[in-house]
């Protein structure tokens, strides 16, 4: 299994070298060859989506699947993506088919980058939208679908794609990430369709059985008034520092159980099979009080997982995919942002969010920065009290606390880093 640190290196160094020769082969060959570059709804067949990494982005991405439809309905929508998300793609609509990358070894991912491009070959692509920003692989299996109009963003330098791509778009991170995805599908489609909802998922039977299972087998006495809270404390490996203080979450949990007495509280601990450790050493074991709390992290399969996410009266939850699952359910939201940005990756228009954010000098700098300069020192999260979250939760399920307030007594914040200084 490559490492998220070998992977970036990889991408940097091998595919950005073989980035920059297929962008000069396409820019000279795009001299010489008169493609037709024309769109229209009897030309516009097949349009492949491209998007790796990142559940919750393939989630927002959906707003470009409805945009393509709408426009052009007898055309195909291709997904791309790393095998890993296939699953998602069971309750997503309107994608017609998904391909796939195998990056979980070196020879698998060779072997898959070989298949993938002849099946490129073979659709015929119209269209390829590449929705990652920083990635030279994804550059170069762009320009290697030999796809007649090409999409994709820049950043910093727009000469190094000017063959890549036959379309360029400025990736603007003052904006949210809606915004931008419509504006490149518009690029495509000139609809103007800014219909900014994320479609509901359409879940199988055999992903509600395994929640209501659950429910059966594990909440023997529950009661029509019974409040169900969801908290996510984890983040993916492509940014750990979005990772809220776990001591934070025990403090959290351990005043709503305790203060609370006219409500009988539920409170389920979510994650992915990787996390399922993390989310027991470092917040389960550290409670004193575990009667009502559900460590459901690794036993749902991921749709089961995700539909889960609908039976909360409240989920809490960090900058991370789930986020972005609750946002396509319509649940009542807590979302946490410190490294990241809630303009840039929250669901502007969504009613039912109250998100919280410490506004320190050096927060967000995800994906604005190369580097965390903190190295893990998520001051930006530190400074949002549990406290803060436990009032929110209060007013906004309106319960009533019978007991004061207690905080943890190891709750320490290292001072010591200058906010937004590097230190050689």
């Amino acid at each position: 299994m490559f490492s998220l640190d070998f992977k970036i290196k990889v991408d940097r160094i091998l595919f950005g070298f073989s980035a920059y020769l297929l962008d000069r082969l396409a820019f000279i060959v795009g001299k010489f060859k008169n493609m037709d570059h024309s769109i229209a709804k009897d030309n516009m067949k097949n349009v492949v989506i491209a998007k790796y990494l990142g559940l919750g982005s393939i989630v927002r991405s959906q707003v470009i699947i409805q945009d393509i439809k709408n426009t052009f309905p007898n055309c195909k929508v291709h997904y791309l993506t790393s095998k890993k998300n296939i699953k998602i793609f069971e309750i997503i609509q309107n994608v017609d088919n998904i391909l796939t990358i195998d990056d979980s070894g070196i020879i698998s991912m060779f072997f898959s980058t070989l298949r993938l491009v002849i099946q490129l070959l073979k659709i015929k692509v119209d269209a390829f939208i590449d929705l990652e920003v920083y990635s030279r692989y994804s550059s170069c299996i762009t320009v290697m679908s030999c796809a007649r109009n090409r999409y994709g963003f820049f950043r910093y330098d727009i000469h190094l794609h000017i063959g890549i791509y036959t379309h360029m778009l400025y990736f603007n991170s003052q904006k949210n990430i809606t915004d931008i995805y419509l504006q490149i599908s518009n690029y495509l489609t000139s609809s103007n369709m800014y219909n900014k909802n994320i479609p509901k998922f359409i879940f199988k039977e055999e992903h509600k059985n395994e929640v209501e299972k659950y429910f059966l087998d594990n909440l023997k006495n529950k009661k029509e008034d019974d409040i169900y809270i969801g908290i996510n404390g984890n983040a993916s490996e492509l940014a750990l520092e979005r990772r809220y203080p776990p001591l934070y979450f025990v403090e959290l949990i351990e005043n709503l159980l305790n203060n609370i007495e006219d409500k009988n509280i539920n409170i389920f601990l979510i994650g992915s099979p990787s996390e399922k450790k993390y989310l027991e050493d470092e917040i389960y074991n550290k409670l004193n009080n575990k009667n009502g709390v559900f460590l459901t992290a690794g036993i749902f399969s991921l749709n089961a997982s995700i539909y889960l996410l609908s039976k909360f009266d409240l989920f809490i939850t960090t900058d991370s995919g789930p986020l972005h699952f609750a946002y396509a359910q319509n649940v009542n939201i807590i979302s946490i942002w410190g490294p990241g940005s809630y303009w840039h990756y929250g669901l502007l228009n969504y009613n039912k969010e109250i998100n919280l954010s410490s506004n320190v000098y050096c927060s967000p700098c995800l994906y604005l920065t190369n580097k965390v300069s903190c190295e893990g020192n998520n001051i930006c999260l530190q400074m949002i009290y549990p406290q803060i979250i436990y009032n929110e939760t209060i007013k906004l399920l309106k319960m009533n606390d019978t007991r004061t307030y207690i905080e943890n007594e190891n709750k320490i914040i290292k001072k010591d880093y200058y906010l937004g200084s590097i230190i050689r």
